[in-house]
């Protein structure tokens, strides 16, 4: 097929094929001069043609520093995922996984496991029934909005029902 790579490896160990993006500051080959922060250690940009003499950017991931590396024990990295809206001509970055683990979706500096800025969330959605949940700092279950074509709109505090609103408008509460 005209266009594509394909990485094999055949061994009887457990290791698969790789592709490896090295970074170095240093303007000789073969020399290592450390990194730093926010330096760019790889990425992989997608890009379509424009029609004219253009390839332009549709999406991009890439790999950069993500804090103070110390030389030979830690390089600290996150990955960024970017799309180009329509309309514009780069990309935009989307969604952030920090040296930390955190992910970040709207914002460029996660502060949680997950991190959701903006509008319009849900967290889960099974079988018409939608729920979203909001946790502080490891406790329980603080507010979890739960609607249901059966049993209506609930909330829940502590784990417990506080308040429904049923299929006809009813609303209950305690």
């Amino acid at each position: 097929i005209s266009g594509t790579q394909s990485n094999s490896r055949f061994s009887s160990d457990t290791f698969g094929p790789q592709l490896a993006f090295s970074k170095s500051k240093s303007n000789t080959i073969g020399t290592n001069t450390q990194v730093s922060n926010n330096d760019s250690t790889g990425g992989i940009v997608f890009t379509g043609a424009d029609g004219t003499s253009s390839y332009l950017p549709s999406a991009a991931i890439s790999s950069s520093i993500d804090g103070t590396t110390i030389s030979t024990t830690s390089m600290p990295g996150r990955l960024t995922f970017n799309t180009t809206a329509s309309g514009a001509a780069s990309t935009t970055e989307r969604m952030r996984i920090d040296s930390s683990g955190n992910l970040g979706i709207g914002t460029n500096s996660p502060q949680t496991k997950l991190h959701v800025a903006g509008e319009g969330v849900i967290i889960d959605r099974n079988a018409g029934d939608s729920y979203l949940s909001f946790w502080t700092g490891g406790a329980t279950n603080n507010v979890l909005l739960y609607g249901g074509a059966s049993t209506g709109f609930r909330v829940f505090t502590g784990g417990s029902e506080r308040m429904r609103v049923d299929g006809s408008g009813n609303v209950a509460i305690g």
